[in-house]
């Protein structure tokens, strides 16, 4: 997981927001993201969709697990651990930006 900025703990860390420069496009079975980091499309599943889609309005990682566990009906560790690894890859391809 992200860690969390300094003056961030009460809040569960930054608040990530999507990017102005990426596009996006959802299909019946998937959403796709580009930007210019990527050289194709990124396509995220339904619960891929759902961490990208939870990021808006801007919020914590933290917050996305929480409102993602409730949603699922899931351990919030579990799905703290597994939303990890895509939100560090839209934080890296900057499709996630972090917000002041």
């Amino acid at each position: 997981m992200t860690p969390a900025a300094p003056g961030d703990a009460a809040t569960g860390g930054p608040r990530f927001a999507h990017s102005p420069a990426v596009l996006t496009r959802v299909t019946s079975t998937a959403t796709l993201l580009l930007t210019d980091d990527l050289d194709v499309p990124a396509r995220l599943d339904d619960v891929g969709a759902a961490v990208w889609s939870a990021f808006d309005p801007p919020c914590a990682v933290a917050e996305v697990a929480a409102l993602l566990a409730r949603r699922f009906d899931r351990p919030l560790a579990v799905v703290e651990r597994e939303i990890a690894p895509l939100v560090a890859d839209l934080v890296e391809c900057a499709a996630l930006v972090a917000t002041d």
